[in-house]
């Protein structure tokens, strides 16, 4: 009875990971391709000052950095604002139906950010397990938990991606709020305006004894929302038609 019932659970397909992104090659390209033009680029109109970094200084391997969403450039700006060590070892959560819907925008992404892909549409555990190999490896990963990027500015919920990848590798998770990214390119916006950016690193957090996904998720939020001070008590809401993780299959602890 056992066995076919086991028979009859569809077997999660392993996602087909480009290993080229994470190649120590390709890691000095990266570099290169940051510090001589894209940050450089983006400090033509936007100033990133980094709050905190300090408390990186504790972190003695990897971490899942976990930051609110307001921009298409979200993920440039955190890797400016990360000590070169920690952006050297870092991958990018990036949405499959999105930043991968298309082969140059994902390329793109994978030169400049090691951009990896995540499904926001069903089946993604294939996509989190990805996520822990690489932290095996001594990768740290940036996720945007909210699942889509902002409209009114503020932060919408956090789904429990980012909880069950840190959990389940047992690693700290570094809560972090960019501030100003809103006024410089927020959603529809074709072309940047010039503007500061803050991002702020808060200390690192580990799930206390007893906690589950979505507690733990709920007390990462809560402190993101804590780095925003006044900004951080509204919620934007859902909108219509918009995609969110949805991790429903995955067991609820």
């Amino acid at each position: 009875m056992g066995n076919r019932i086991l028979a009859s659970v569809p077997a999660v397909k392993a996602v087909q990971v480009d290993d080229w992104v994470t190649t120590r090659a390709m890691r000095l390209v990266r570099a290169v391709v940051q510090t001589g033009l894209i940050f450089p680029a983006l400090s033509c109109f936007c100033r990133v000052t980094a709050v905190g970094r300090e408390s990186l200084q504790a972190l003695n391997g990897p971490a899942v950095f976990v930051a609110n969403h307001v921009s298409e450039l979200d993920a440039v700006v955190m890797a400016a604002a990360l000590p070169p060590r920690l952006r050297r070892q870092s991958v990018v959560v990036a949405a499959r139906d999105s930043v991968f819907k298309h082969k140059a925008k994902a390329r793109l992404a994978q030169v400049v950010v090691c951009a990896v892909p995540i499904s926001r549409t069903g089946g993604a555990r294939p996509y989190l397990d990805n996520l822990k190999q690489l932290i095996e490896r001594g990768w740290s990963v940036i996720m945007f938990p909210e699942g889509r990027v902002t409209v009114t500015g503020a932060m919408a919920t956090f789904r429990k991606g980012a909880a069950m990848i840190a959990m389940d590798s047992r690693v700290p998770v570094v809560p972090t709020y960019v501030d100003g990214m809103y006024g410089v390119m927020r959603t529809f916006r074709r072309a940047p305006r010039p503007g500061r950016v803050t991002v702020t690193f808060g200390p690192q957090m580990l799930a206390g004894e007893g906690e589950n996904y979505a507690r733990f998720t709920a007390r990462i939020e809560s402190t993101v929302r804590e780095l925003a001070g006044p900004k951080g008590v509204a919620v934007d809401p859902p909108t219509s038609g918009s995609r969110a993780l949805d991790l429903s299959y995955w067991p609820s602890r």
